[in-house]
């Protein structure tokens, strides 16, 4: 939908690049309360573990062609006129690292007092 909407003109490219572009670079913050809980789930992983390993890479793939298709199309019709700050960009970036680093030592501290090596 939120392709559709940007293909559209319902919502402009300069409007959420900025937040696109931040949330790309720090993907991995995003992924840390599924990365902390992996260990908890380790025999039902070994039991179908085939099975999801196949189901994640055809969704990724679903996903990956046809958000790339449409983003395409996207680009293909429309003009990148974004402008951004670099000293505002900057701040963000660092304020951000700060959040990453303290939410990362949250999880280690977390895991460790729960009996992890």
């Amino acid at each position: 939908l939120f392709t559709f909407a940007l293909a559209a003109g319902w919502v402009k490219l300069k409007w959420v690049e900025r937040t696109a572009n931040l949330l790309t670079r720090h993907m991995t913050l995003l992924f840390l309360p599924l990365m902390a809980s992996l260990p908890a789930a380790s025999a039902e992983l070994r039991h179908d573990g085939v099975a999801l390993a196949a189901s994640v890479v055809v969704s990724l793939l679903a996903v990956l062609f046809t958000t790339g298709g449409l983003t395409h199309l996207l680009l293909r019709h429309s003009a990148r006129d974004a402008v951004i700050d670099p000293a505002l960009d900057a701040a963000i970036d660092s304020a951000i690292d700060a959040c990453s680093q303290r939410a990362h030592n949250s999880v280690i501290a977390n895991f460790e007092e729960a009996g992890g090596e």
